[in-house]
């Protein structure tokens, strides 16, 4: 049974990541990360509706993405919940927001907060998981979910544009990295949506919504589905393939 790590999997495209896993034909083994201990999250709510089998198959841990001894823990916990096996997939997705403000107005705490969460949790991931993955023979994914933002300036949020722009650079430097120290069979990838039709815009804590302003009109956004379904895909992908972006348009 391949087992795969699911980053940020309580709530919102984690949780649709999750969901869409359990549903595939692999039957796929998931240890999924979040802040918030699992009673407190959208999993635990998906968890109780499960059949006890699908249950066995997920496991949950709690901690900050951007603490160094947590990752490492969490890392070992995964292996360990996967028989000793090195995970199949990671799916790096944990992120948080700032809200909408002229640069000059932006709290400096939330700022660090953004890049130790949205930079730093992804680089301790790739730096606990590649030795293994890199030492392993069998071909392995990783996908971290960035942002349109990651490659389009967007006025009043310049600082959660930089976490993107910065995750895109160290992905795609690492697929470089890769390729040229002959691990192909490591695929690394980006997948960038535009706006996702989560609970993430309405809570101020960690998402997009700022102080005092009303929560957007999430209509004709992504569907958090749509995400995991294009996740899903490049897990799944032809051998001969490597996708390198998957870019998200809405619809609407």
């Amino acid at each position: 049974m391949p087992g795969v790590i699911v980053t940020g999997g309580g709530s919102g495209i984690g949780l649709a990541l999750v969901s869409a896993l359990l549903r595939r034909p692999a039957n796929y083994r998931i240890f999924a990360t979040g802040q918030r201990a699992l009673e407190g999250t959208d999993l635990a709510k998906v968890l109780d509706e499960c059949t006890d089998q699908d249950r066995t198959r997920v496991l949950y841990s709690a901690g900050d993405t951007g603490d160094v001894d947590t990752v490492q823990r969490q890392y070992a916990e995964a292996t360990e919940f996967f028989g000793g096996d090195v995970p199949k997939g990671l799916f790096l997705n944990a992120g948080i927001g700032g809200g909408r403000y002229p640069l000059e107005d932006f709290d400096v705490d939330r700022f660090d907060a953004m890049l130790r969460t949205n930079v730093r949790g992804v680089f301790l991931w790739l730096r606990a998981a590649l030795p293994a993955l890199k030492g392993c023979d069998e071909p392995s994914q990783i996908c971290v979910t960035s942002s349109v933002m990651g490659s389009r300036p967007v006025a009043e949020a310049a600082p959660y544009c930089a976490t993107k722009y910065a995750v895109n650079g160290l992905v795609l430097s690492l697929r470089a990295e890769l390729k040229a120290s002959g691990h192909s069979h490591v695929k690394c990838g980006l997948v960038c949506p535009a706006g996702v039709a989560t609970p993430w815009w309405n809570e101020q804590s960690r998402g997009f919504k700022a102080a005092d302003a009303p929560a957007p009109d999430t209509s004709k956004f992504l569907a958090a589905e749509a995400v995991a379904t294009a996740c899903v895909a490049m897990l799944e992908q032809h051998p001969s393939a490597n996708a390198e972006t998957v870019m998200l348009d809405a619809t609407g």
